[in-house]
């Protein structure tokens, strides 16, 4: 049996409305801040210049691929592990965790293909690289590709701690993790003369350390504890995984196919108009965010109570939720066609 934790809320007992807002409050705020790990780079590469900052753009479409892959297969670990402790199947849970671990870590190593020059220099120059951004990209891309993989480890342990109702320890590590990187930023870029690669340092440093507080709390606060194994029934529950993250990671991944093609588009007008693109989706990406914290809370709440039998709650969760996905979406949209130029 599943033992309670004190900061977790119970996800078949507890009201609907306290159960969603425990959990989508935390949400939106470690989805905030995943996105401040961008945005604070996107600031300070930004003072460097157009064209570092064009450099960072057009490796934004791999780094959102990547991370919809991850995502979406710790989404599909998410519900299944919700599921299972809902039907009171610890055992099987902590299995779901196992596969789930070498599967998002699996995923994270595919952008090492991009530290191949060949491989590199095609790729970004298809999507409308110049040589002066190339050479940026370089400076950014090998301390990004490293960030992956210990990404991979703190993305399946927010999965866990979300899927046993506490969505608390993801934000306070994501949290640590951006105050080391907005202290880092400035140091390595411009006091040590990193340029654009000391932000992707400081990104690496402040994913390490994320996964390092999720990892150190994990005993106090998680009844599954994900451990690096794989067995003969590994590949099929990935893909009872995949079958369920995959129609997330490829709506996501469709947003950055199309920031892609329009890079290349914008490239023909130079860098500028890449680095404009570059900072218009970032007001969009916070503009989103609400939503999908309230997302991000129903997937464990539906699923543990799908797994209870509890339909009746999960109506009420869905109810919820859209009620004040509509809200939070208006008044968000009339603040930006109200000060467009603040924001």
């Amino acid at each position: 049996m599943q033992i309670r934790k004190p900061t977790n809320v119970d996800m078949g007992s507890d009201s609907v409305s306290r159960v969603l807002t425990r959990l989508a409050i935390p949400s939106m705020i470690t989805m905030f801040a995943h996105t401040v790990f961008h945005i604070v780079d996107t600031m300070f590469i930004a003072w460097l210049g157009t064209v570092p900052l064009a450099g960072m753009s057009l490796m934004m479409p791999v780094i959102f691929v990547v991370y919809a892959l991850m995502s979406g297969s710790t989404i599909g670990a998410t519900t299944l592990i919700s599921k299972n402790l809902g039907m009171g199947r610890l055992y099987r849970s902590r299995y779901l965790a196992n596969a789930a671990l070498s599967l998002v870590f699996l995923i994270s190593l595919f952008p090492c293909l991009l530290l191949i020059p060949t491989i590199k220099e095609h790729f970004f120059s298809f999507l409308g690289a110049s040589p002066e951004a190339l050479v940026h990209i370089n400076r950014y891309l090998f301390w990004q590709v490293w960030s992956f993989p210990v990404a991979s480890w703190s993305l399946l342990l927010d999965a866990v701690y979300r899927s046993q109702g506490n969505a608390t320890m993801p934000m306070y590590a994501l949290l640590i993790g951006n105050a080391v990187n907005m202290a880092l930023d400035p140091l390595l870029i411009f006091t040590f003369d990193m340029g654009i690669g000391g932000a992707a340092l400081a990104t690496l440093v402040g994913r390490t350390l994320t996964f390092a507080y999720s990892f150190l709390k994990l005993r106090h606060y998680s009844d599954i504890f994900p451990k690096f194994i794989l067995t003969r029934n590994t590949i099929p529950t990935w893909r009872s995984i995949i079958v369920i993250g995959l129609p997330l990671s490829l709506s996501q991944i469709s947003f950055s196919v199309g920031a892609a093609l329009l890079n290349r588009v914008f490239a023909q007008y130079g860098e500028a108009a890449i680095s404009g693109w570059a900072l218009g989706n970032r007001i969009e990406d916070i503009a989103f965010l609400l939503v999908f914290g309230l997302n991000a809370a129903l997937v464990p709440f539906v699923a543990y109570n799908l797994g209870k039998g509890e339909i009746e709650r999960v109506k009420e969760g869905l109810a919820f939720a859209c009620k004040w996905a509509f809200i939070l979406m208006c008044s968000v949209g009339v603040l930006l066609y109200a000060f467009p130029s603040t924001f």
